[in-house]
């Protein structure tokens, strides 16, 4: 099972994968523009604000985030389970 985005990208194949990653130099799926450096879903969920779609309820992204630290977090719990 992936535990990172990398790994995920890896397990589906270069098909699959590489039209999905952007084209530059280090191929990276969030691109050289993407800012959000200290976001613990960014690996784990592939998830940034950069990609988010804005929502008037959640302009800052708050709920989102704190809704994805616990969901990160049970999983922790059940994989250590």
């Amino acid at each position: 099972r992936p535990k990172s985005g990398d790994e995920l990208f890896q397990s589906l194949g270069p098909d699959i994968c590489n039209p999905v990653l952007l084209h530059d130099t280090n191929e990276h799926y969030f691109g050289k523009a993407c800012t959000c450096d200290n976001l613990p879903q960014k690996d784990s969920l592939l998830y940034c604000h950069c990609h988010a779609k804005p929502e008037a309820l959640d302009p800052m992204f708050t709920f989102r985030d704190a809704l994805l630290a616990i969901l990160i977090e049970m999983e922790q719990q059940q994989c250590t389970a």
